[in-house]
């Protein structure tokens, strides 16, 4: 124990369901993260599984630390809902400001040519 009436948290179990194969975490269980203290977790999206949209849901259970009576220790659910999208690109279009240039450019080159003849 932390302190009086403190425990710590433990992540006890979790759920992973839907399209988890288009994200990558690193959840893992954990127990007696204490007060003040803190775990960081990262989920990633995946775009190389193909077009379409993807939803992948994480059941996480916390508990109280693991002391006393299991009747006195408390469950926290959380609910991690991640969602990607992955849509055709589309085709290179160019600038009009680079176009613009494209038609100077040639109309230069034409100028040049009807000046010399």
């Amino acid at each position: 124990m932390t302190g009086l009436y403190q425990v710590g948290l433990d992540l006890d179990l979790i759920i992973p369901s839907g399209d988890v194969a288009a994200f990558a975490t690193n959840l893992a269980p954990f127990d007696n993260l204490t007060v003040g203290d803190g775990l960081g977790f990262s989920a990633v999206f995946d775009p190389s599984v193909g077009l379409g949209s993807y939803s992948a849901t994480y059941s996480l259970y916390l508990s109280d630390q693991n002391v006393g009576a299991s009747l006195s220790r408390y469950e926290y659910p959380l609910t991690l809902h991640l969602q990607g999208t992955v849509v055709q690109g589309a085709d290179a279009v160019p600038e009009p400001g680079s176009f613009a240039l494209l038609i100077l450019g040639l109309g230069g080159v034409i100028a040049v040519q009807r000046h010399k003849r």
